[in-house]
């Protein structure tokens, strides 16, 4: 009996063992990509002085507005950067929540019939009856926010401009240093494309 214990023990020991090894092997897993964004340049807002740039961000249903703000300001820094600029700054921004509407629609509808007839050879005679009718259709469509509260999906859409260290550091002095943003921390993060 002894001798069974100290095997069970053993066995214990070596699956524990097994399990950590095996666990500490397993790559983490990689993020859930809540928020996409996309950047474009808009000459018709442009001048001589300052290119004019949309941020478009999408986030799905599980997105907070904060999922798609991160993704956004990845994007600006990525192409700041690439540009040959150190930070952006935010012209505009606007938001906008749509939601999108599922369900069925349902139809029922019934009828009663009655049919008096006479026949020679049998009297008068009466028929009865009732007809019910049934039927269903999907439906999903999106709605702005104020219609329904089912299925979020935060967007937004911002109008920046690039800027080169110097200019960022005047603008952090102004009142408008809440929308300036330096592109390094943003490029430390990583990417979903």
């Amino acid at each position: 009996m002894t001798y069974f214990l100290n095997l069970l023990k053993k066995g214990i020991i070596l699956v524990a063992f097994a399990g950590i090894l095996f666990t500490s092997c397993v790559p983490p897993a990689a993020p859930i990509q809540k928020a996409i964004a996309e950047i474009e340049l808009r000459p018709d807002l442009s001048t001589e002085d300052i290119e004019m740039w949309f941020v478009y961000g999408n986030g799905n249903s599980y997105a907070s507005y904060e999922d798609v703000d991160e993704a956004m300001k990845k994007t600006a820094a990525e192409k700041s950067e690439a540009e040959g600029y150190d930070c952006f700054f935010i012209h505009k921004a606007d938001y906008e929540t749509t939601k999108t509407m599922h369900g069925q629609a349902n139809t029922y509808g019934s009828a009663n019939y009655q049919s008096n007839h006479y026949n020679n050879n049998w009297g008068y005679g009466s028929t009865q009856g009732n007809i019910n009718s049934y039927g269903t259709t999907d439906y999903s469509y999106e709605v702005p926010d104020m219609y329904t509260h089912n299925h979020s999906k935060p967007r937004a859409r911002w109008q920046v401009s690039f800027k080169k260290a110097d200019v960022c550091e005047q603008f952090k002095k102004s009142k408008w240093r809440e929308r300036v943003y330096y592109n390094k921390g943003y490029l430390e993060q990583p990417s979903f494309r």
